[in-house]
Formats: C-alpha cells, structure tokens, sequence
C-alpha cells in the first residue's frame, strides 16, 4: 500500500510540473548580457556575439515564462536592427547591391518582434495593473519605417514571387492595427496615402498568381494612387475588353483620356473601341480631338477615314487616309483607304477625268508600296487602264481580272 501511495505521489507531481511553465527567464538575461557585449563598440559590432545572443533568445519567442515578457522580443528585434544596419552598410560598400529577400524578411521580423513587445507591453497584468512604459520610446520609429520596407516588397516581390508579395502585403495591412502605432492617425487604413499603391502591388501580385477576377477590386481601388492609376485604368479597360464587355471597357478607356490628355494610348484605345461598338459619331469626336491634340498621330487620322468610308463620305475618307499617309507611308492600309475611297467616289461619278486619273495614280502608289497585295489592286488597275483607253497597260493587268 505504502509503494502505490508513493507512485501516486510521483504521478502528481510530475503532472504539476508538467503544468507548469518553464522558467526561462535567465536566458533572456544571457541573451541581453550577449548582445551588450556585442554591442561594446557601437562602430564595430561583434557579429559572433549578436549570433550567440540571437541563438539564446530564439527558443525564448515560442516558449516558457519569456515568450511574454516584453523585454525578450525587444531583444530579439534589436538584434534585427543590427543586422539591418550591416546590411544597410554592405549595400553602400557594394554599390548598391543587396540581399533583398533577406533584408525584407529582417524587416518583417523587426516588425513581428516590435509589435509583440509593445503589446505586451501594453497588456494588463492579472490584477488589472498595465506595465511601466520602457520600450515604445526606443522602437517605435523603427517599426514605423521597417513597416514602410514591407509595402516596398510587395511591390518589388508582385511579379517574381507573387505568393510572397501578398504575404507582405498582407503583413503591411494587418499590422496596422498593432499597439505600436495607436494613435498615429496617417497609419489607419483609412488614412493612410500609401494604400491605393499596395493594391496595385496585390492586383498585380493576383494576377502574376493567375487571378485576374481577384485583381479588378485591387485596380480599383489603385485608382486613387498618384503613380499607379494609369496601369490600373489600362489594366481594368484590357480586362474587360478581353472579356468581351466593351462597354465596360470605353468607360476607363473614356477615364482614362480625360484624366491623362497627354497620354495617346488611351486616346488610341477609346476611339477603337468606340468604332468597333459602332458609335460612330463619337469615334469621330475623338479622332477630331486626338488631331488637335496630336496632329503627328496617324491612326487618329487612319481612324476618321475608317469612320468617313462607313459613314460612305468617300472624299472626306480620302483625305484623311492621305494626311495619315502623309504622316506615315510606311503601313500601305492608309494608301489601300485612300484608293479605295477614290473609287468609291468614281462609282457615282464615272465620267469624272480627273477623279479616274487620280484614282488611278493612287492604285499604282498602292501597287508599289505593296506588291504583294495584288489580290487588292491588280483588277481596279486593269479597269482603270481600260476605261482610260490605254490597253497596253492594262494587258498587264488582265490576268487579274475575274473576267478573264
């Protein structure tokens, strides 16, 4: 009897101290005697000391009675801060070179530890009684600025790593909340200037991960941002656009040319979109006020002859195609435009000399800038040389003829 109450007694205790926490308390003191020793010199910082303190006040962060003691992540993030500054340093004496994927890791660990330490802090203790204030005056700046770092790795991190980005991104916007900065109103989400730039990074992180559905709402709320609102009013427009909704489309093309005149491409975009849904008259107003604006522009040129041919305006088509042509000979569309128009114009008016001389000199432009586009101009040339009565030439013509 008396061997079993002895077990039990040994069960009980061994269950107690199971309970109880573990008491490691003086290894955060080492850790903190390390790291003032590895700081003795603040110029010259022994790395092999912070090493021993970081290897001391790790397993302290996960567990025992110094997981909640402020002072221990305070430990561990002044040690971040150290390696920081090395990094910092060696980024100067490379030229500019830089770890980035651990510097931004460090940044985030700053941050975690920074947090931990004002929160608890900042904590009650069992008896209602809230802790000394020591450690906000020391790291709060530098969580402040670390925390900016985490924004700039999203951004940095969207296209290559876009998993990581939005971890980041995620750490950025969730830290917000942290003790540490109560009470700075420019950090609250709402107020905060740098947010419609983090969902550019998330957008463009989202769609790099292969969801673009999930990047719309990010893009627009990126239309605040003052550097990133253009990609994201050509983002959101190609999306739709791509999705068949061109409506959607012309409204931030539509945005976008109001809001950045000097931008050509939105002028480009808005007024092919607006031809291609058939609204003629205000592809013709845009085309009108990219000549005005860009009169070197030759597809806003191209685009009113497109607009003049369907409206069958013929010898308003043939100008514009010509001043296109004029600005850029290069593509043979505006000259193809600009003959055609021609004889267009000649159908309602056969017996017009001049109108037949000129519809002809613009085929033979239109057969040198593109000879191999005879399926085109090969027949009107052998029509035009016929009815202009000169046989010779058009017999060279003649194989071209589908009356033949």
């Amino acid at each position: 009897m008396k061997k079993i109450i002895i077990a039990c007694a040994l069960l009980v205790a061994m269950a107690a101290n199971a309970q109880k926490p573990l008491n490691n308390k003086s290894q955060v003191s080492k850790a903190e005697a390390a790291m003032t020793e590895a700081q003795k010199d603040p110029k010259n910082i022994n790395f092999e000391k912070l090493a021993e303190a970081e290897a001391l006040i790790a397993p302290c962060l996960n567990e025992g009675l110094a997981k909640d003691m402020p002072k221990t992540w305070f430990i561990a993030g002044r040690i971040e801060t150290f390696k920081m500054q090395k990094m910092l340093n060696d980024r100067v004496a490379n030229g500019g070179q830089m770890d980035y994927d651990a510097f931004f890791d460090n940044q985030y660990k700053i941050v975690k530890y920074f947090s931990e330490c004002d929160r608890l802090e900042h904590t009650p203790d069992a008896k209602g009684k809230m802790p000394k204030e020591e450690y906000r005056p020391q790291i709060r700046q530098t969580a402040i600025q670390c925390r900016a770092n985490l924004r700039i790795a999203g951004g940095q991190n969207a296209v290559k790593n876009p998993e990581k980005a939005i971890f980041y991104i995620n750490e950025y916007k969730n830290s917000a909340g942290n003790t540490i900065f109560e009470g700075i109103e420019e950090l609250k989400p709402e107020n905060d200037k740098d947010m419609p730039d983090v969902s550019y990074f998330l957008a463009t992180a989202l769609k790099a991960k292969g969801d673009p559905d999930a990047a719309v709402p990010e893009l627009e709320k990126a239309l605040a941002s003052q550097q990133y609102a253009k990609g994201a009013l050509g983002e959101l427009a190609s999306y739709y656009q791509q999705k068949g909704d061109k409506q959607t489309a012309l409204k931030y093309y539509q945005q976008g040319w109001e809001k950045y005149p000097d931008e050509p491409i939105f002028g480009r975009m808005l007024l092919s979109t607006q031809f291609n849904l058939d609204d003629l008259d205000g592809a013709l107003a845009t085309a009108k006020a990219m000549q005005e604006k860009f009169p070197d522009d030759d597809f806003a040129f191209t685009t009113e002859g497109h607009i003049l041919f369907k409206n069958r305006k013929y010898a308003e088509a043939k100008e514009a195609y010509l001043k296109a042509h004029k600005i850029n000979p290069v593509p043979t569309n505006n000259i193809q435009g600009a003959a055609q128009s021609s004889w267009m114009q000649l159908s309602t008016d056969e017996k017009n000399k001049e109108l037949q001389q000129e519809t002809l000199e613009l085929y033979k432009l239109y057969e040198s800038d593109a000879p191999e586009d005879f399926a085109n101009w090969g027949e009107a040339l052998y029509i035009l040389y016929t009815n202009a009565q000169q046989p010779d030439k058009a017999k060279a013509y003649k194989k071209y003829h589908s009356g033949k």
